[in-house]
């Protein structure tokens, strides 16, 4: 017999419902990265080697060079944004970065 995660419970006052609300049968898991990070933060996602790779092929690649002067405009970098999404795919695909390296940058700075 399993639970519903959806149940919903009756507020009674007096023996009279006056309400419902849902049981949390089955909480969300705990966030455990934050996806909108300030550029410092961002740019701490990779590492030493990764962003010296991205700085020398933004020498020759107008695409990379595009990614930093992006993230450089921005206040706060999400990694849900679909063109950081996109760019960091760029990067992995161009090897630049791994694409295990890609995932993990993707999900943003561990909480």
């Amino acid at each position: 017999m399993s639970e519903d995660p959806n149940r919903q419970v009756e507020i009674t006052h007096r023996g009279e419902v006056i309400g419902y609300y849902a049981d949390a049968v089955n909480p969300p898991p705990p966030k455990t990265h934050e996806t909108s990070v300030s550029l410092s933060d961002f740019r701490a996602l990779f590492t030493r080697t990764e962003m010296t790779a991205i700085y020398t092929a933004a020498n020759t690649d107008v695409q990379v060079k595009m990614f930093l002067d992006d993230i450089a405009a921005m206040n706060v970098v999400s990694v849900v944004n679909q063109v950081v999404i996109d760019d960091v795919n760029y990067l992995k695909d161009q090897s630049i970065i791994t694409a295990e390296r890609a995932a993990e940058i993707l999900l943003g700075k561990p909480i």
